[in-house]
């Protein structure tokens, strides 16, 4: 979290056992307006709940004559998908799911596993972080907010570079941000937003 939104970002770098797949990966997908999910694990697994939550949130909108799910109801929706779909095909997988709930006016994130277990990020935790080089990065995020609770913008973005960045540093799986620029969005009450340029960005 930052004083006004949640930043996601992500390297690009997908790896097949030992070996290096794609360095041009994109692994933040726009759920709604307001929402994103990102993922660590199985890529085919992880495409197709990507695809199933945003067919069920479609869904929804026909449904109920163009009415919103909020984020809530996504999370809970894809708690539910997970569960459903679980013993049938369950790869090892994490999830993140982030944005803006518009009916409690508060900016939320939900880490689930493949399994459908779930909770809440805490605002006194303040971020998630997931795959091989999470535990490195989760480190450099939780020593930057341990020293400034409520970054702004461009401060919480430098923040999640420099944890990109150690980690690429100390984990083969991780894309440095100088080789390929990883994915980062901001999210907050105007939407989701793609940051271009990570390095010089508008506020």
């Amino acid at each position: 979290y930052y004083k006004n939104g949640v930043i996601v970002a992500a390297d690009s770098r997908t790896s097949c056992g030992s070996s290096i797949f794609r360095h041009d990966s994109l692994k933040i997908s726009e759920i709604s307006r307001f929402s994103l999910l990102t993922a660590a694990g199985t890529v085919a697994y992880i495409q197709y709940m990507k695809d199933e939550l945003i067919q069920f949130i479609n869904q929804f909108i026909i449904e109920s004559d163009g009415q919103f799910l909020t984020l809530d109801g996504q999370a809970r929706l894809f708690k539910e998908i997970l569960r459903i779909i679980s013993p049938f095909i369950a790869l090892e997988s994490v999830f993140i799911l982030a944005g803006y709930d518009i009916r409690l006016n508060k900016f939320r994130i939900y880490e689930f596993d493949e399994l459908g277990g779930w909770y809440e990020v805490s605002s006194k935790q303040k971020f998630a972080s997931v795959g091989s080089g999470g535990e490195i990065a989760g480190s450099i995020l939780k020593s930057g907010l341990d020293k400034n609770p409520k970054p702004d913008f461009k401060e919480a973005l430098k923040l999640a570079l420099e944890a990109l960045n150690q980690s690429a540093n100390r984990d083969y799986f991780s894309e440095p941000p100088s080789l390929n620029k990883p994915m980062i969005f901001k999210i907050d009450k105007n939407g989701c937003k793609l940051i271009s340029n990570p390095h010089n960005p508008e506020e």
